[in-house]
């Protein structure tokens, strides 16, 4: 009866449950802001830092004058709309696309296979600003998130963080979290995640000793 559906939660008259909101404390699960993030936006804040939709590149070695400061607004920038949430291969693939087409117009047949090749192509082609608008800023941007990624050995820290996340074999784990913390080329606050991350994970497992990572 109708009585009997609204006792339990079901709407009679469309016979389907009372929708249900579920309010989630992040506290309960602190795994995922100790991540590594790949998506491009969460990439230029999390290693190059914005502020007032503007990103100092001041202190990357090599840039120009006119790179060393760029504004990052999806308002503004219709390429930078169209890539937030892109992973970091993503970016790489649609910058190197759009350097392809302006070659074509060009006859070119410099050889573009990796960030460098683009900034190369993009610093010795002035007027492919002009053909591109905003994207050469990207490549800015890419190549010096890419230098970064390669320096401090993220891709290997990222790795870690995806196998201590899934619980992967204990002893393994501290194997190679101690060879992380070994390398002098990750940068301290990679370290301090990578052991937060652990003491969460591994909390109570048999031989845990998060004493041994200070």
């Amino acid at each position: 009866s109708q009585g009997r559906c609204q006792s339990s939660g079901i709407n009679a008259e469309y016979g389907c449950e009372t929708p249900l909101l579920l309010v989630l404390d992040r506290r309960d699960y602190p795994v995922t802001p100790l991540l590594n993030q790949w998506t491009y936006h969460a990439m230029v804040h999390e290693l190059l830092g914005i502020e007032k939709n503007r990103v100092d590149l001041s202190e990357v070695p090599g840039i120009s004058k006119d790179m060393r400061e760029v504004t990052l607004s999806p308002e503004q920038d219709s390429f930078f709309a169209d890539s937030l949430n892109c992973d970091f291969g993503e970016i790489g693939i649609k910058i190197k696309d759009l350097v392809e087409k302006f070659q074509e117009q060009q006859h070119s047949t410099t050889a573009i296979n990796s960030i460098s090749d683009m900034k190369k192509f993009v610093d010795n082609y002035p007027q492919f600003k002009k053909f591109s608008g905003t994207v050469s800023k990207h490549v800015a941007i890419v190549g010096e998130l890419s230098r970064i990624v390669q320096e401090h050995n993220l891709m290997e820290c990222s790795e870690l963080e995806q196998l201590m996340s899934v619980q992967t074999s204990h002893s393994e784990i501290q194997q190679r979290l101690g060879a992380v913390l070994r390398n002098p080329s990750v940068r301290e606050i990679d370290l301090l995640r990578l052991v937060l991350l652990y003491c969460v994970c591994y909390e109570g497992t048999s031989g845990y000793n998060p004493r041994q990572y200070v």
